[in-house]
């Protein structure tokens, strides 16, 4: 996390003294007690979580909206909500189990159960709902998936900011920043100020969004790659309001008595907050998905349209209907709404794909055997390798097909299921910019340059794994020969331990999705195995290749070429040269028209690979020389 300046600490709490929100610090310190809730009637505990509901706890917005649904869950479910609720009371109260149980109780979101747990201390439970989220962000926190992992990540930047001002003491006051942030005209700039100073966030943003009433502008727009908003009191261009703040006024002035905070979020954040690149889930409903797409152009006007003239291309990938299921919670009612929790996004694309999904083909285990002519049981070892470790190098010498068969390997794991495969090469100079993140140069208005913080290869690959549920596979073909301690940095402990996220260097924690895997090879000649960080070597699993002339056998056997001579031969220089981690390979000989081109090969590229390990000993090299050898080849 960054650390915040002291004049953006002074801005925050000279606007949170004077406003109302620092009224509400202590609201319900009377109401939100063991012995209070514990003695209450049934109906004032239920009349009391329904207000609570209603009011957002005092923190946030839009519980009116499912205040009465949220009643419906605590009259079916009263005893067992009861006991819930007073569970943070006790000594040996759990809060991560138990944030992860408040989705047994529909309505009772995690923003809502971290308010009330903030209610019952203020000191030890933090608030994290979307602002939150988007708050922590601003300081180069990286928040990744799931409940809990959400809420520590949270916790954890909200921990230390009070660590640095000690005057924040409560997390109901870091909560106040995130309102500050996100939700006040007021704490816009420290916002804007600190996107700039990040080079502006790169990760891909998710959006619910509803194409009118019953999404009854859906057809229209799949057909023709649209997505609209009403908002039709206004009648102008709204790109002429380039800064929120004059939007605001704008929008204050055509709505007057009617203007509301959220409806104005929506339609800044469809103007402004929304970019090229970003996903759609379109519903219909609170209870359907009928869509998904990214978003392809910026925002446009149409005077032309009778209604909805505030528009967006999208590049529409799926169209169909889905059902959420009962247990999850229902899509929110309003017209555009980002999605932070992306534990729910992965859950709607999968919905998604399940019907609509590219599979890859499968590609089983006796045709990878077949291909590369290697016992079915040594690959089935790989792979039981491969999965119980998430990375492997297979390394060996020259010719031996480490990367043929880590390409085999690769479409084998991603077979059947909508994962996919990359290959990288490593090379001296390849670093930690370019795998994990860096520092890159890009051009601003008026000339000059700024630098921004970009995701690098590796980064990238996992941004893409996790819109996947299939495994997704990453190559890195000579992987010895970049500096791996400096370019793999951080990735050495999340390689270790890939259920947790950590901090990178440029601030943003960062984890590696579980459906990544990982194949290195490695060419021992090049940079021998012992030479291997040890650190590094524990990380994967290792994996052989050494020549196997079995396999030169099998694949001749069709060809009308003897292999035997050629495999005597083989044996007899990979003898001489007494290292296995130099020892010549066969996939040189894996050619159907062996015959014609074996004399280029070897003069070509074997002995010049026999001359350099020999080259204090030129009789041995030219033992091996063509002339010398050819009638033992070709027998």
């Amino acid at each position: 996390m960054k650390k915040p300046t002291r004049e953006l600490v002074e801005a925050f709490f000279s606007w949170f003294w004077n406003s109302e929100h620092s009224t509400y610090e202590d609201h319900y310190a009377q109401m939100v007690t063991q012995e209070n809730l514990s003695q209450v009637e049934r109906d004032e505990f239920i009349n009391f979580f329904c207000q609570f509901a209603y009011d957002g706890g005092k923190v946030q917005t839009g519980g009116y909206r499912t205040a009465s649904d949220f009643r419906a869950t605590i009259e079916e479910k009263y005893d067992k909500f009861r006991l819930f609720i007073l569970e943070p009371f006790t000594e040996s109260f759990d809060e991560y189990r138990w944030l992860e149980r408040a989705r047994e109780f529909p309505y009772f979101g995690v923003g809502l159960a971290t308010i009330f747990l903030n209610r019952v201390d203020k000191k030890r439970f933090a608030i994290v709902n979307n602002k939150a989220v988007e708050a922590v962000k601003l300081f180069g926190v990286s928040v990744p998936t799931g409940i809990v992992a959400r809420y520590q990540a949270v916790r954890d930047a909200w921990r230390q900011l009070i660590e640095w001002y000690p005057e924040f003491e409560t997390f109901f006051r870091t909560d106040a920043l995130s309102q500050f942030l996100i939700g006040e005209d007021s704490g816009k700039p420290w916002a804007d100020k600190l996107r700039k100073h990040n080079g502006e966030l790169t990760e891909k943003r998710y959006w619910i969004y509803a194409p009118g009433e019953r999404a009854r502008h859906w057809d229209e727009y799949s057909r023709n790659g649209l997505m609209g908003v009403g908002w039709d009191n206004i009648r102008e261009d709204l790109s002429l309001y380039p800064t929120e703040e004059k939007l605001r006024e704008m929008y204050n002035e055509r709505y007057g008595d009617q203007a509301t905070d959220v409806d104005f979020r929506q339609l800044c954040d469809f103007v402004h907050k929304m970019r090229i690149g970003d996903g759609v889930f379109v519903k219909r409903g609170t209870k359907e998905l009928v869509g998904y797409g990214e978003v392809s152009s910026a925002y446009f006007y149409d005077p032309e349209r009778p209604e909805y003239r505030h528009l967006r291309r999208v590049k529409w990938k799926y169209t169909g209907k889905w059902t959420i299921p009962d247990d999850w919670t229902s899509l929110p009612a309003k017209t555009l709404t980002e999605l932070h929790d992306s534990n729910r996004v992965q859950r709607y694309l999968a919905l998604l794909r399940d019907s609509n999904k590219i599979i890859n083909p499968e590609y089983p285990l006796a045709q990878f055997a077949a291909d590369t002519h290697f016992d079915i049981e040594n690959i089935q070892r790989w792979v039981r390798a491969i999965e119980r470790k998430k990375q492997a190098i297979f390394y060996g010498p020259p010719g031996t097909g480490k990367t043929f068969v880590a390409e085999k390997m690769a479409r084998h794991l991603i077979g059947g299921s909508d994962g996919f495969s990359e290959i990288v090469q490593f090379h001296p100079s390849y670093a930690y910019e370019d795998f994990i993140q860096g520092l890159r140069p890009r051009a601003v208005s008026g000339g000059g340059l700024e630098y921004a913080m970009v995701p690098g290869r590796f980064r990238e690959f996992c941004r893409r794994a996790q819109e996947c549920s299939g495994r997704c596979v990453l190559i890195i073909d000579e992987i010895n020969r970049a500096n791996l301690s400096r370019v793999f940095g951080e990735l050495m402990f999340l390689l270790e331990y890939r259920d947790q996220a950590i901090p990178l260097a440029g601030g943003e924690r960062f984890q590696i999705p579980a459906n990544v895997r990982i194949i290195g090879t490695m060419n021992t000649a090049d940079r021998s195995i012992a030479l291997v960080d040890h650190a590094l070597r524990r990380r994967f699993a290792f994996l052989g290749l050494y020549p196997n002339y079995e396999i030169l056998r099998r694949f001749h056997a069709n060809t009308g070429f003897s292999p035997e001579g050629l495999i005597g031969l083989l044996e007899r220089l990979n003898a001489a040269i007494n290292d296995r981690h130099y020892s010549v390979g066969i996939s040189f000989f894996l050619s159907p028209n062996i015959k014609e081109e074996i004399e280029d090969i070897w003069q070509m590229e074997i002995e010049p690979y026999i001359e350099e390990l020999f080259f204090d000993q030129p009789d041995k090299a030219a033992s091996f020389a063509w002339e010398k050898i050819k009638a033992e080849i070709l027998r």
